[in-house]
C-alpha cells in the first residue's frame, strides 16, 4: 500500500518531467496561464513568482485528468458541482449562473435587472436603435432576434431563494424595450418571442435541462413559426429529427461531469443539406483568421432565397434549421468578430 501511495504522489511530477502532457487548453472555458517569460525589468522580476505559480498551477502533470476525475466522482456520488458558475436546480435542470471569473449569480441578476437603473436600459436601447437603423437601411428585412435564456424560460426550475430577488422586478429586456416604445420604426425590426417559447416548451424542450443554449426540436419549431408568420415564407424542405445523446455545452464549465442530453435534433444530413465551416467553404479567402467563424448551409434543391445570420452562441444550434425556408444560409459567429478585423 505504501509503495502504491508513493507512486500515486509521484505520478504528476514524473508525468511532467518526462513530457507526458495531457492538458487541453480549450477544455476549461477559460484561458490557461501562459508560461513565465524571462524578466527584463525590476517590475517584471517582482511579478515572476506569481506568474510562475499561476503557470505551474494550470500545467502541472496530470492536473486535468485529476480535476475531471474529482468532478465526476463528486457529481456521481453526491450530485454536486465544483464550479461556482453552475447551480443544480429543480426537475433535473442545471443553470449557468455566472461566467468563469464573474460575480456569483451575475447572469441571473443581469436578466432580472438587479442593480440596474433606467439610465442603463436607456443606453442599451440607444445602442440597439442605432444598430437597427443602420442595418435596416441596407437590409430592409433585417430582424433583431432576442432569445431568452433558461432563467427567463424556466424560472420554475430555479430554487425559490435564487428567483426571489427577481419576482418584483420587470426583466431587463422588457425594460430596454420600454425605452423604445416611441420608436415603432425600430420595434418593427425587433422580435422577442418569450411568450411563444413559453408555450412551445409545453410540447418540446426548448433549452435542454443540462445545457446553457437552446437546441433540438423546440428551436426548430420556433424557426418554422418565425419564417412562416413573420416572413410569410413557404417551407421548401422538411428536416427530419433523430434522437441522440448530445454532449452538453456545460461540460466545459465543469470538466469531467460528462453531461448528456437525450434529445431529438434536426438531421441535416438525412435531408441532404451540405454544411461547410470556415476555409472549407470555397471560394472563400483561405486565411483562417477571416473564415474560421463562418458556417454555410446549402439545400439539395436551391430555392433562390438566401439568409445571413450574425449571431452569438445561441445561433450555433439553429442556423441550419433555416434551410427549411432558405436555399443557402450563412452564419457569422458574432462572438468571434474581433478576430476577423
Amino acid at each position: 500500500f505504501a509503495i502504491a501511495f508513493a507512486l500515486l504522489l509521484l505520478a504528476p511530477a514524473v508525468s511532467q518531467l518526462v513530457g507526458l502532457d495531457f492538458t487541453d487548453p480549450n477544455a476549461e472555458n477559460r484561458t490557461l496561464a501562459a508560461p513565465p517569460q524571462r524578466p527584463h525589468t525590476f517590475k517584471e522580476m517582482l511579478r515572476l513568482p506569481a506568474e510562475t505559480n499561476a503557470w505551474l498551477s494550470d500545467w502541472f502533470g496530470l492536473r486535468q485528468p485529476m480535476v475531471r476525475t474529482n468532478n465526476w466522482l463528486r457529481f456521481t456520488l453526491f450530485h454536486e458541482v465544483t464550479s461556482p458558475n453552475l447551480l443544480i436546480a429543480k426537475h433535473g435542470r442545471i443553470f449557468m449562473t455566472s461566467n468563469p471569473g464573474g460575480r456569483p449569480f451575475s447572469l441571473v441578476d443581469d436578466v432580472c435587472g438587479i442593480g440596474r437603473g433606467n439610465d442603463y436600459f436607456l443606453g442599451t436601447a440607444f445602442g440597439v436603435a442605432a444598430l437597427v437603423e443602420r442595418a435596416s437601411r441596407d437590409f430592409p428585412d433585417f430582424t433583431f432576434l432576442i432569445i431568452p435564456g433558461a432563467t427567463m424560460l424556466y424560472p420554475e426550475d430555479l430554487p425559490r431563494w435564487a428567483w426571489a430577488p427577481c419576482r418584483q422586478l420587470r426583466p431587463s429586456v422588457d425594460r430596454m424595450l420600454d425605452n423604445l416604445a416611441k420608436r415603432p420604426d425600430i420595434l418593427a425590426h425587433i422580435v422577442y418571442p418569450i411568450d411563444i417559447l413559453r408555450n412551445l416548451k409545453l410540447r418540446y424542450p426548448v433549452i435542454p435541462k443540462l445545457s446553457l443554449h437552446w437546441a433540438g426540436e423546440g428551436p426548430l419549431r420556433y424557426v418554422e413559426f418565425l419564417c412562416e408568420q413573420r416572413f410569410a415564407l413557404k417551407r421548401t424542405l422538411s428536416l427530419p429529427t433523430r434522437v441522440e445523446d448530445a454532449w452538453s455545452d456545460l461540460n466545459r464549465v465543469n470538466p469531467g461531469l460528462g453531461l448528456i442530453n437525450h434529445i431529438a435534433v434536426p438531421d441535416l444530413d438525412m435531408a441532404g443539406v451540405s454544411h461547410c465551416f470556415g476555409a472549407e467553404c470555397p471560394p472563400l479567402d483561405p486565411d483562417t483568421k477571416v473564415t474560421a467563424l463562418l458556417d454555410r448551409y446549402r439545400t439539395p434543391v436551391p430555392n433562390g432565397k438566401r439568409l445571413l445570420i450574425l449571431g452569438d452562441s445561441f445561433a450555433d444550434n439553429v442556423a441550419g434549421d433555416f434551410t427549411e425556408y432558405f436555399g443557402e444560409v450563412w452564419h457569422i459567429h458574432f462572438n468571434g468578430l474581433e478576430a476577423m478585423t
